[in-house]
């Protein structure tokens, strides 16, 4: 999209959303699967994110709810640094603020 600002996104949800963005995954814990996180790869994703934060965030509204029980300080800093930008059939997308 024209204005769209350039760098990774990180995507809760569908890979093939990051696949189709054109653009590299801006932590190295993917989001597909958070079922599968342990407390510690939880941590270290919320690390990551906190630390550099991708320009867009992706959360489908399946995984959303899974990461909101799962780890809800994730959902905490989305809601506190980005901003609705999209809602559509991949997810919420959120851009960073």
């Amino acid at each position: 999209r024209d204005g769209a600002v350039p760098g990774p996104i990180y995507v809760f949800g569908d890979p093939i959303v990051l696949l189709r963005s054109n653009r590299s995954q801006a932590a190295p814990i993917l989001g597909w699967g958070p079922q599968f996180l342990d407390s510690r790869a939880w941590r270290e994703l919320y690390r990551d994110l906190r630390s550099d934060p991708p320009p867009y965030i992706v959360v489908d509204r399946h995984v959303g709810s899974f990461v909101e029980s799962r780890y809800p300080k994730i959902v905490s800093f989305i809601r506190s640094a980005y901003e609705v930008a999209l809602v559509g059939e991949s997810g919420t997308w959120y851009t960073h603020r």
